[in-house]
């Protein structure tokens, strides 16, 4: 064999032992990086519940967080003007109740009234709660509505006031549940969460004797999903 025909050899077999090195490192290789796959955040999922009330229910949308909920809630508000207040609802706008709930689908509705209106005449304020409940099963039929039980105030608020007291809050809380069916609309004493030996608020809980600290939020908003799971898993 010639020498031209020794260097041609020399560099068939040169490639080739190039070609099976590439081979090997390309196994070594991490596959190529792929787009994560979109995941339903909750701004998707919001809508699915909505928390009607007062100023306790706007401590939870402040401090509970709370995710895939709606809070069309604030400070004050009663049974006879939750339907002519306009609430800003994220992703939705400025809106009343009745256009909220013509616009959007919820699977749950949370309602805490009552505390502000215990100065009102007690038979009409629970008709109108009564018309209230009406409205929200007419507007949303196919949703789960939860009655949440008034909060206590503490003791020594309760013996002060001769209006919002404790054995009035008992008074509403009782004929508010007995509006249930435990079919679709069922009563959540709250008051289980936080009552001390005598039936009241916890001093501890409470920096005004009425509205709940940061961490008594965070607690509610987490007994709330816990009692939801529990009431619905037997139905």
């Amino acid at each position: 064999m010639n020498k031209i025909g020794i260097v041609m050899l020399f560099l068939l077999g040169l490639l080739a032992t190039i070609n099976i090195i590439r081979g090997i490192s390309r196994k070594g290789e991490a596959p190529p990086l792929r787009e994560p796959k979109q995941t339903q955040s909750a701004a998707d999922s919001a809508g699915e519940a909505l928390l009607i009330g007062e100023s306790r229910i706007v401590g939870l949308a402040d401090y509970a967080q709370m995710h895939g909920v709606h809070f069309f809630s604030s400070v004050g508000m009663t049974v006879y003007n939750v339907e002519e207040a306009q609430i800003s609802i994220p992703d939705v706008g400025k809106v009343t109740l009745e256009e909220l709930l013509n616009g959007k689908k919820y699977d749950k509705i949370y309602l805490m009234l009552g505390i502000n209106e215990l100065g009102y005449e007690f038979q009409q304020t629970v008709d109108q709660y009564q018309s209230l409940v009406n409205l929200i099963q007419k507007m949303q039929p196919e949703a789960k509505l939860f009655l949440m039980a008034n909060l206590h105030v503490t003791q020594t608020w309760s013996n002060a006031d001769k209006t919002i007291n404790n054995p009035a809050i008992d008074r509403f809380n009782e004929a508010i549940s007995g509006l249930t069916d435990e079919k679709t609309v069922f009563y959540l004493d709250t008051n289980s969460l936080f009552d001390d030996e005598t039936g009241s608020l916890t001093e501890q809980e409470s920096a005004d004797g009425v509205h709940l600290m940061a961490e008594g939020y965070a607690k509610l908003g987490r007994w709330l999903e816990e009692q939801t799971a529990w009431v619905l898993g037997g139905t």
